[in-house]
């Protein structure tokens, strides 16, 4: 049996904690790894492991942490392949800090989080995701899930629900063009059944403030993995996120982050596609080589010629 999901958590006394991550999984026959390996007291180990994974032809990483939470985020920044971050709950903050410090990751390294402790979401997403290519486990999964009819086997291609000429869903059209994904398209909310017809691997759904449920109520009508995207214009209220969160499963995105909703799609994708990968791979090497030369220009500046350029 192929392995295509890890899970990885930072101590073993997270393990009961996303046992329905693992009860999921089994149920539906996918296999999967369990590691402990921790972003904090075994760093160097975390990160070789990461870069391990595409080559070890794994399709999924499951990551689960509280607190400071950094291992999903820390593993996404040292693979290409998708990492779904499970919030596990805090004593002090019951997981809300856990929840903000993985979801909220700055552009160019997406965690698809799902929300407070909801493992079983996690190990759905992760099914969802490695059942792309395998009809058999696609079939066990729709049943468990209570989905009926037939659906197109999946292809290169990614789907959109929301305005075409929104912002936000021009940038994620744009980026999914840069790194190799020529294929998308956008659909109303309520075509799934095109969305499904159309053999999309993944959904990416915008949500705003009156429209939190939006991506819960795809997701509940198909396997295809569904993203959600969620966008505000200012403040949000401290339920947002757990209010697009409350059901699922779907892979959360940080607020006002359509690139890394395109981003995480891509990589999807890149599960079956070299070239789609090839292009994530130039695209993160883009990114550091931004940060080195900013470095650079602050050594070779001193910081309050910089800091003047900045304020200009």
């Amino acid at each position: 049996m192929s392995v295509p999901v890890e899970v990885r958590v930072g101590s073993d006394s997270d393990l009961p904690k996303i046992e329905r991550a693992f009860a999921v999984l089994e149920e539906l026959g996918v296999g999967f790894e369990a590691r402990v390996l921790s972003a904090h007291r075994t760093p160097q180990r975390m990160a070789a492991r990461a870069r391990q994974l595409e080559g070890a032809a794994f399709r999924v990483s499951i990551a689960a942490a509280g607190g400071s939470a950094h291992l999903p985020g820390m593993t996404a920044s040292e693979t290409l392949i998708p990492v779904i971050g499970i919030p596990v709950e805090t004593s002090q903050l019951k997981g809300m800090d856990s929840l903000l410090s993985i979801v909220q990751m700055p552009e160019g390294v997406p965690v698809g989080t799902v929300g407070i402790g909801q493992a079983e979401h996690a190990g759905l997403l992760a099914a969802q995701i490695a059942a792309q290519d395998d009809p058999l486990l696609r079939a066990r999964l729709r049943m468990r899930r209570g989905l009926t009819g037939s659906v197109a086997p999946a292809r290169e291609f990614v789907a959109l629900v929301g305005p075409k000429e929104d912002k936000a869903c021009r940038e994620a059209m744009d980026l999914l063009a840069e790194v190799g994904v020529k294929d998308a398209g956008v659909f109303e909310p309520g075509a799934v059944a095109d969305i499904e017809k159309s053999g999309a691997r993944a959904i990416i759904v915008w949500a705003e403030a009156d429209t939190l449920s939006r991506p819960a109520e795809v997701a509940a009508r198909t396997d295809i993995p569904v993203i959600a995207a969620p966008l505000a214009s200012g403040a949000v209220p401290s339920d947002f996120l757990p209010r697009l969160l409350e059901k699922g499963p779907v892979a959360a995105m940080g607020i006002n982050r359509p690139r890394n909703a395109a981003l995480f799609a891509a990589m999807i994708v890149g599960n079956t596609s070299a070239a789609v990968r090839d292009h994530l791979c130039a695209h993160r090497e883009r990114l550091a080589e931004e940060v080195e030369r900013k470095d650079a220009s602050l050594i070779a500046q001193g910081i309050r010629s910089y800091l003047d350029g900045l304020k200009k």
